[in-house]
C-alpha cells in the first residue's frame, strides 16, 4: 500500500545512488506503523508468557525488543521511512515460515514420494516459496540495506546528529544481518543432518 508499484517491479532500483526510494509513497505509513508495532509488541507478550511456543524464545525476545527500537528511528526520520518497507519484507518469509507448519502438522518431508498428491503440491509449493524468500530476502537483500545505509550517509545527511542516527539505525540492522546468518547457518545445519540420516538408512536398508 506505501509502494508505487509501477516503479518498483518495472524501473532497474541498482542504478540509483539510493535504490527503492522513489518507488516509496508512504501513503498509509501512520496505519503501517502502528499495525507493526502492535504485532511485535502482542507476538513480545505472547513469547514472555508462553515461552514453549518457540524453539529459542531468549532470541525471539532480544530481536522483538531490538526490532521495536529499530522502528523509532524511521518514525522520527522521514528520509529512512522507505526502509522500513524495504526491511518489514521479510515477514512474507515468516509468512512461508510459519505456513510450513500449519499446513504440515505432521513434520513430512516434502520431497516425500507416497504423500496425498494436493498435500505434496501444497507442501512443496510452500517450501519452495519459503527457500527462495529466505535467500532472497535474508540473505541478500537485507545485507545489501548496509550498502544502502552508507550511500545515504554519503550521499544525503548533511549534519553531524543525522549521521549519528542513521549510524544507529545501520548498526541496529547488522544485528538483524547477524540473526539472519545465524539462523541460516542453523537452517542449512538441520538439512545436512536430515540427508546424513536418510543416506545413513537408505545404506542400512531401513
Amino acid at each position: 500500500m506505501n509502494w508505487d508499484w509501477d516503479a518498483l517491479l518495472y524501473n532497474n532500483h541498482f542504478t540509483s545512488s539510493i535504490p527503492f526510494k522513489e518507488c516509496w509513497t508512504g501513503e498509509y505509513f501512520e496505519l503501517f506503523f502502528y499495525t507493526t508495532v502492535s504485532y511485535f509488541v502482542i507476538d513480545l507478550i505472547w513469547v514472555v508468557v508462553v515461552p514453549k511456543a518457540v524453539k529459542s524464545p531468549s532470541t525471539i525476545i532480544n530481536h522483538h525488543v531490538a526490532t521495536l527500537l529499530y522502528l523509532i528511528i524511521p518514525y522520527q526520520m522521514n528520509s529512512l521511512r522507505f526502509l522500513f518497507g524495504v526491511c518489514m519484507s521479510v515477514e512474507i518469509n515468516t509468512w512461508f515460515l510459519i505456513a510450513r507448519r500449519v499446513f504440515n502438522k505432521q513434520g513430512f518431508p516434502p520431497w516425500t514420494i507416497d504423500l496425498p498428491y494436493l498435500f505434496s503440491v501444497r507442501v512443496k509449493l510452500i517450501s519452495i516459496c519459503f527457500y527462495i524468500t529466505w535467500v532472497a530476502i535474508r540473505c541478500i537483500l537485507y545485507p545489501y540495506v548496509l550498502v544502502i545505509f552508507y550511500r545515504i550517509i554519503q550521499n544525503e545527511m548533511h549534519s553531524e546528529t543525522e549521521k549519528y542516527f542513521v549510524a544507529v539505525a545501520a548498526c541496529l540492522h547488522l544485528v538483524f544481518c547477524m540473526l539472519n546468518g545465524r539462523w541460516t547457518m542453523d537452517l542449512m545445519n538441520s538439512k545436512i543432518r536430515q540427508w546424513r540420516t536418510k543416506s545413513k538408512n537408505v545404506q542400512t536398508g531401513l
